[in-house]
């Protein structure tokens, strides 16, 4: 919902699709210290309630994971979601999962 980040959800879906595309065409020009903090926000964001937004941070976590290489705390976080965590957060892994699998 738009409450969790305080902005509705329009506005993040575009700066989800934004971030992709920048992700795309620009990840190695980006400092270490960017690309960290977009992993960070991204991983914040695996479990988000909006059934709207979480494909695009999905498909968004899948574009960063397959320009910008290694990722271990993705895979930790995976992990403890379809481990240890909700139903909802294990749901929310599954999907992760099968969008980097694409």
């Amino acid at each position: 919902s738009s409450s969790e980040r305080g902005l509705p959800d329009p506005l993040r879906q575009l700066a989800l699709t934004v971030l992709k595309q920048l992700v795309n065409d620009h990840w190695p020009n980006l400092s270490q210290q960017d690309c960290q903090q977009v992993k960070t926000s991204l991983l914040q964001g695996l479990t988000v309630s909006s059934s709207t937004l979480r494909p695009l941070l999905h498909s968004c976590t899948a574009a960063v994971r397959c320009k910008g290489g290694h990722w271990p705390e993705l895979i930790e976080i995976l992990g403890n979601g379809l481990t240890r965590g909700t139903a909802h957060e294990a749901a929310c892994c599954v999907d992760t999962v099968l969008v980097l699998l694409e």
